[in-house]
């Protein structure tokens, strides 16, 4: 009874173990694979506009047909990263992700008063306070990820919207 009892502890033991390896693995295996495919297509430090998604799309997990996705992978290894958006008349928003599939921020077109999205991601330590009309984010992860949506109102309206949203920039080490 006593090998029993020992058996069943080292068993739960194990369970326990695996089961916190893979919940503090994931994230960023997860995040790795979606940089990696992102990186590919994309490049470092540069907006990617993926065409409006359809029901074959899945470059973004389950994609909404009514959202045009800008993503750029960013890199803080050579210097702070710059993002520019302008926003149009729809809903448009921008997240931020850490390599760990955290959201470290986010902000959308109600939160600017010029109509374009400013922001200047820094490594989590960095002094830089950045100009009056950016954000500054500090990332705990050199790299991660910044998406840019904008709601397609209207499918007659999405050349307009891609032809602005074209204009979004993601620079690095400026």
């Amino acid at each position: 009874m006593k090998s029993f009892v020992n058996a069943l502890i080292y068993m739960i033991a194990i369970a326990f173990l695996t089961h916190g390896l893979l919940v503090m693995a994931t994230p960023r295996l997860i995040m790795r694979v979606a940089l990696f495919g992102m990186n590919r297509v994309a490049g470092t430090n540069a907006m990617y506009h993926a065409p409006l998604p359809n029901a074959d799309s899945r470059s973004v997990v389950r994609p909404s047909p009514d959202i045009a996705y800008s993503v750029c992978v960013f890199d803080l290894s050579q210097g702070p990263v710059s993002i520019q958006a302008p926003v149009g008349d729809s809903y448009t928003s921008l997240a931020v992700y850490a390599a760990n599939t955290d959201n470290i921020f986010a902000i959308s077109d109600s939160d600017v008063t010029d109509g374009v999205l400013r922001v200047r991601i820094v490594e989590e330590d960095a002094s830089e306070n950045g100009a009056p009309d950016t954000h500054v984010v500090r990332s705990p992860t050199a790299r991660g990820i910044v998406m840019l949506r904008a709601v397609v109102t209207d499918p007659s309206h999405f050349q307009a919207l891609d032809g602005l949203r074209r204009t979004a920039t993601c620079q690095g080490a400026t």
